[in-house]
């Protein structure tokens, strides 16, 4: 009987153990943490045009400006820009980013959308896209 009692609770003692050991445990390796929002500044970004009035469409890389979650100007390059502040007469709507991420909450690309319309009453929509 005291075999008994002796092996009980040496088997008791090991499980408790395991248990605590268990608790206390850390991973070694731990992914940095994830960022919700893009560091504001200019982004290369594919960006694709369509105009609903002509109904062209055309797929560019040009540089965006991200401020506070948002597309707030796209530079066309050759001194062109658009931004929502103007005093062409147009109008400009949209450009809230929508992050992708990976399974670790890290990002892997953003989107948004863009619509701008000017005084020929045609919207023109950007569909952006940052890696």
């Amino acid at each position: 009987m005291r075999k008994l009692l002796f092996i009980t609770a040496l088997i008791f003692a090991v499980c408790s153990g395991t248990k605590a050991q268990y608790l206390k445990y850390e991973p070694l390796y731990s992914s940095p943490p994830s960022s919700s929002t893009l560091e504001d500044g200019w982004y290369k970004a594919t960006v694709q045009y369509h105009n609903t009035g002509t109904a062209y469409k055309a797929s560019y890389t040009l540089r965006v400006k991200v401020s506070y979650n948002a597309v707030t100007a796209i530079d066309f390059g050759n001194g062109y820009l658009h931004s929502g502040i103007n005093s062409s007469g147009y109008h400009w709507s949209g450009g809230t980013i929508t992050l992708s991420t990976d399974v670790n909450g890290n990002i892997t690309g953003a989107t948004a959308k863009v619509t701008i319309i000017d005084k020929d009453i045609s919207p023109k929509v950007y569909s952006i896209y940052i890696k």
